[in-house]
């Protein structure tokens, strides 16, 4: 049995909920309007049980994690994309897609802020190196706000054999810092 993630906030588990992950929702207390109708029905509609707790056991049971809004989801941990299937996965395209590589990125809300950013500017994925980078976690999930479910990270052992493997397979690679 693998240990769950947790997802926080409204939006992020209304993604997580269209994307088929939850193991169970929680919600800390009796709580209404748009978002939380549409997690409901989605939760129903796919069969995730939901759980209405008392806002203090929510709390125990989350951890403090700011801006959970009242609202959990229990999900699979989350799943990076193999360097190989990603590079498989673009292969067709003519133009090569835009990829951004972080290196020594440690702050989970940067992480979290550049997954959903990149998401929206059209970048094909994220790659993050395995040592000495923030990973996916509930707070990354957060300040994702659902992207992370729906876009591919990847996560690889040595940035410099990426950075020579992309090259090799036509990528230009532009680099910057701060």
């Amino acid at each position: 049995h693998e240990r769950e993630d947790l997802v926080i906030g409204r939006q992020p588990v209304l993604e997580t909920l269209k994307q088929g992950l939850p193991v169970k929702i929680l919600l800390a207390g009796k709580q209404q309007g748009a978002i939380i109708g549409s997690i409901l029905e989605l939760a129903r509609k796919k069969q995730v049980p939901v759980q209405q707790v008392p806002r203090r056991e929510f709390e125990r049971t989350v951890g403090f994690i700011p801006g959970h809004q009242g609202v959990a989801a229990l999900v699979k941990p989350f799943s990076y994309l193999p360097l190989e299937q990603l590079l498989s996965d673009l292969d067709h395209q003519e133009d090569p897609p835009l990829l951004v590589l972080l290196d020594h990125l440690q702050d989970p809300q940067n992480l979290g802020a550049i997954i959903r950013t990149a998401h929206f500017a059209g970048v094909a994925a994220v790659v993050i190196p395995k040592d000495r980078s923030a990973r996916v976690t509930p707070a990354v999930r957060k300040a994702a706000a659902g992207t992370a479910e729906k876009f591919p990270v990847v996560m690889v052992g040595n940035l410099v054999q990426t950075i020579k493997l992309l090259k090799q397979a036509g990528y230009w690679v532009y680099g910057a810092e701060a």
